[in-house]
């Protein structure tokens, strides 16, 4: 259950995956050595991009409400490559 004090939606979010970002991409970040390019979206997605063949690897979803509640305005990636961290709006 979502904590709504936070303003996190507590009723399903219905959302349709259309293979590319639909708002301002706020940040992109590039790890080379894996060839991965990160984009960090107000639509509120984190996109995994192959730099090798610009296809879609991955889309990461983070809890999202209202209005802003979710939009994300940074991205990094670690320097191995393993794990990717974002900032944004969030309760």
């Amino acid at each position: 259950m979502a904590d709504a004090s936070a303003g996190i939606s507590e009723t399903p979010v219905l959302r349709i995956e259309t293979g590319m970002h639909t708002a301002k991409i706020g940040r992109i970040t590039v790890h080379a050595g894996r060839n991965i390019l990160a984009s960090a979206s107000y639509d509120k997605t984190i996109r995994l991009w192959s730099l090798d063949n610009g296809t879609l690897i991955r889309t990461l979803r983070v809890p999202i409400g209202a209005e802003r509640e979710g939009a994300l305005y940074g991205v990094a990636i670690s320097p191995d490559g393993r794990t990717v961290a974002t900032a944004g709006w969030t309760g």
